[in-house]
């Protein structure tokens, strides 16, 4: 499920080294579930505080940070 949809056309990349920024133009944007919650950053840090799910490849137990 999402809350929302995008359709962009890409106007520019930038390589900023370990990340790709990409620069678009909405052609068209909608709700799709506007009872849904949207992932921002400070939701990721504040709710899984940072971490992976175990089962994704990026994990690292947060137990070796203690």
């Amino acid at each position: 499920e999402t809350v929302s949809a995008f359709d962009c056309k890409v106007v520019n990349e930038m390589d900023l080294g370990s990340h790709v920024l990409v620069i678009g133009e909405v052609n068209h944007a909608e709700v799709i579930n506007s009872e849904l919650l949207p992932l921002t950053y400070s939701a990721y840090k504040k709710e899984r505080q940072g971490f992976a799910p175990p089962k994704a490849p990026t994990f690292i137990d947060p137990q070796i940070f203690e």
